[in-house]
């Protein structure tokens, strides 16, 4: 079984399916990222996800930032997978590396792939 993923202005991108969606939600794969899934105050909303604590997390710039975490349950390789999720004051939802753990990631930019198999 393997995600199939693309570029979206030249950065990679796959969809995840959160419980209780229907449709897919878009997340950049951000290799950069430590955790798992980071979406908008707005996305964790709109999904009603249940809040478990506050964190921070360190950006690309060094800037260490305020956040809240809380629980989601999303459709991983056949099987749902319970998830932190950080909430982020930006536009883009990402996943990192916890959720890559185990995972190989395939990436050829001018090949437009971006595929994440099992390792």
């Amino acid at each position: 079984m393997e995600i199939k993923g693309w570029f979206n202005e030249g950065k990679p991108m796959i969809d995840i399916y959160l419980e209780g969606t229907k449709e897919p939600i878009e997340v950049l794969v951000d290799t950069g990222f430590n955790g798992e899934l980071m979406l908008t105050k707005e996305k964790i909303k709109e999904l009603s996800l249940s809040f478990i604590g506050d964190d921070e997390y360190m950006t690309a710039s060094g800037d260490v930032v305020p956040t809240t975490v809380h629980i989601g349950h999303i459709r991983w390789f056949g099987r749902t997978r319970k998830t932190a999720v950080l909430a982020t004051s930006g536009k883009a939802n990402l996943i990192g590396m916890e959720l890559l753990h185990f995972y190989r990631l395939d990436i050829a930019r001018f090949q437009n792939r971006l595929i994440i198999s099992k390792s």
